[in-house]
């Protein structure tokens, strides 16, 4: 996940300005031990200001306008390297610490950044249920979790015992534009 980060256009979370020092009034939310940081990754931890840190104003329906959160939950966080004894920084808030580094999902900055970086448009659509009598009976058995996601494709995906069944659905009107 963190490498189709990169292919998307993202950038390390913990070299965005705000990162290790302030920038704007914002950050720094890393405490840094550059004692403890190999010199071979220094450039991986030192502040730049190409990473995503929010964007202005793109017109009727933009996503986001403004600062965007510090992301310590971001696929493009690197962890918390160098071991217990020698870290190479701490989160600050400390409750952090134990999530940055996750390569397992997307988190809600990352989506939104996502979704910025490609001027993807807000589109208010209304969700019809769908009776119960009308759904297919595979479908409705056992479901654990389902969850929704909207692009280009209204993506829905139902967690079942068995695996995962994925209906995608086109949406009229909606649509991201490469910048």
């Amino acid at each position: 996940m963190h490498e189709i980060g990169h292919c998307l256009g993202m950038h390390h979370t913990q070299k965005r300005a705000d990162g290790s020092q302030e920038y704007f009034g914002h950050g720094p939310h890393l405490k840094m031990y550059w004692e403890n940081v190999a010199s071979t990754w220094v450039g991986q931890y030192t502040p730049d200001n190409r990473p995503y840190t929010g964007s202005g104003y793109e017109g009727e329906g933009d996503v986001h306008v403004g600062y965007a959160p510090y992301d310590f939950e971001s696929i493009m966080h690197y962890p918390r390297q160098g071991g217990a004894a020698a870290p190479y920084y701490d989160t600050v808030p400390s409750s952090y610490n134990s999530v940055v580094g996750q390569r397992w999902h997307l988190s809600a900055g990352d989506i939104l950044q996502i979704q910025d970086m490609y001027n993807c448009k807000r589109h208010r659509f209304q969700v019809q249920e769908l009776p119960t009598s009308e759904a297919p009976e595979w479908l409705l058995a056992e479901v654990r979790q389902i969850t929704i996601t909207t692009s280009a494709w209204t993506t829905v995906t139902f967690q079942k015992p068995f695996g995962e069944v994925t209906v995608r659905i086109a949406l009229q009107n909606d649509r991201c534009n490469s910048n």
